[in-house]
């Protein structure tokens, strides 16, 4: 599913940018997990669109992807968080753990 797609599917969106193979903080995977982990165990597929972005377009990190050029982003990872339709409500960068993550599901289901 692409951005534009979760946004246009009516629902809050999680959009992560990072790169867990060439994260500059080493928080990419972890917080990839407790995505993946989230999408899993809470329906949190039923409730948001889920949408993860790489920071590169190939596999030796040369190339910068469009995701974090729009957004101006100088670090990684980071999750935006939208209520339906786009409108960014939150936010989670670099380091954050599964509470953290879930507070942040549980602010934007409820908006």
């Amino acid at each position: 599913m692409t951005l534009t797609q979760a946004i246009a599917s009516g629902k809050p969106v999680l959009y992560m940018i990072g790169t867990p193979a060439h994260c500059s903080t080493g928080a990419c995977t972890p917080g990839l997990q407790f995505l993946v982990a989230a999408a899993k165990s809470g329906g949190l597929a039923s409730s948001f669109a889920v949408v993860h972005a790489e920071v590169y377009t190939d596999n030796l990190a040369s190339t910068v992807a469009p995701a974090v050029t729009a957004l101006k982003l100088d670090y990684e990872p980071v999750v935006y968080a939208t209520k339906p339709g786009g409108v960014i409500v939150d936010r989670l960068d670099a380091v954050w753990d599964a509470t953290e993550l879930g507070e942040v599901l549980a602010r934007v289901g409820a908006s």
